[in-house]
């Protein structure tokens, strides 16, 4: 081992010991990894039980199915009706109202259904294996109108196309998990021109089996972006107009806000933020407040081109006893879609985890009139006096 890679070894051990043997946050932090352990032991186990109990269904169903193939015994009705509606489940969006019945293997449809859903459902029930004819007696109907059965609409799920659907079986994810980590760990011992490109193969293939979205959303590819939502309700044991005015005013969010580095008012209703991202890497963009109502809501958005696109809100609410309960909902739509929330999280730019921690201080600032951010006390006496430096600059809006 070259001195370069035991000095980085020895530094990396040195700073996690720092961090989770840390005097004042060092319990917590490690309180919350055996939170995530134990809550990862148990997303493994009962995703181990569903794989094994899926494999199993699927074997069982193999074998019906051979023995269908190759045995001399005439098709069931019955079986061949539940097959056929099976089939419809995956093709129209109102299955519960069309009537299957089979005899002797052709299969009879009736009841309502939407114009364009004909052609498909016919389609799909004539391939079902035992199906020699469909019956079509469907009533088709160009709208829902005030029929019972044709209320409500979805998304057909469509004829299963293995690892092209949107959702993995719990056996197909086991075998993507297991098999891209297989792969990743080979193109890490390889290396070079080939172990790279297999690496993060197997990478993309274990992530899209533990997360269990598209490939689509995992990339952050797609006509629709990817958004999260981030929500906190908090009640804190002071007078709705004192709570209303600290979030009036942003430039105070870095005094309790951990991620927040700055805030500048630009205009009234329009701020400047410098946030940290990845690996504490400075984050700038620009907020514009949309809804302004005194003492119960405020709501906010980025500007156009933001890096990281963000619309939030916070809802104000006192109750009899005088506290105020802060309701604050945030969605925002990371760059590289679920991919991109997951290197986010391991480099600890958690959003709920940020919030949680800022609501926590913001509580102690009003509740005990001080608090600590970025390794500095903060009292409301500083709060009051940023807000007349900000009140002089900037003309309160409306």
């Amino acid at each position: 081992m070259s001195k370069t890679s035991a000095f980085l070894e020895g530094a990396g051990i040195g700073a996690a010991i720092m961090y989770f043997f840390d005097p004042a946050t060092g319990r917590r932090r490690r309180a919350l990894i055996d939170g995530k352990v134990a809550h990862l032991r148990h997303l493994i186990g009962e995703g181990s039980q569903a794989a094994a109990c899926d494999f199993g269904n699927r074997l069982e169903g193999l074998l019906a199915r051979m023995d269908d193939i190759f045995g001399t015994a005439p098709g069931d009705d019955a079986v061949l009706t539940e097959r056929a509606r099976a089939r419809i489940g995956r093709l129209s969006c109102h299955p519960g109202a069309i009537y299957v019945t089979a005899n002797h293997g052709c299969v009879t449809l009736s009841g309502p259904i939407l114009r364009d859903e004909v052609e498909r459902v016919i389609h799909g029930v004539s391939k079902v294996r035992g199906v020699e004819d469909v019956v079509n007696n469907l009533q088709v109907h160009d709208t829902p109108g005030d029929i019972p059965d044709l209320q409500g609409g979805c998304h057909a799920a469509g004829e299963p196309r293995g690892f092209m659907d949107r959702s993995w079986s719990p056996t197909l994810r086991f075998a993507a998990i297991a098999g891209g980590g297989l792969l990743a760990l080979y193109g890490l011992g390889r290396r070079g021109l080939l172990g790279t490109p297999l690496t993060i193969l197997g990478g993309l293939l274990a992530v899209r089996g533990i997360s269990n979205v598209s490939t689509q959303r995992l990339m952050g590819i797609g006509e629709e972006p990817v958004s999260f939502e981030v929500h906190k309700i908090i009640d804190i044991a002071a007078p709705i107009d004192e709570v209303y005015q600290i979030w009036a005013h942003p430039e105070n969010f870095p005094l309790f806000m951990g991620h927040v580095d700055s805030v500048t008012a630009i205009a009234p209703d329009r701020f400047s933020w410098t946030v940290k991202g990845p690996a504490r890497m400075p984050i700038s963009f620009e907020t514009v407040v949309t809804r302004d109502e005194p003492n119960k809501l405020i709501c906010w958005q980025t500007v156009h081109n933001a890096l990281i696109p963000q619309t939030g809100r916070v809802l104000l609410q006192q109750d009899v006893n005088g506290q105020t309960r802060v309701d604050i909902l945030i969605c925002y739509q990371p760059p590289g879609g679920e991919l991109g929330e997951l290197v986010a999280t391991i480099f600890g730019v958690s959003p709920k985890q940020a919030l949680d921690d800022d609501m926590v201080r913001f509580k102690s600032l009003l509740v005990n009139g001080k608090t600590t951010a970025h390794d500095q006390t903060v009292t409301l006496s500083t709060v009051e006096e940023l807000d007349q430096k900000s009140q002089a600059n900037v003309t309160p809006r409306e």
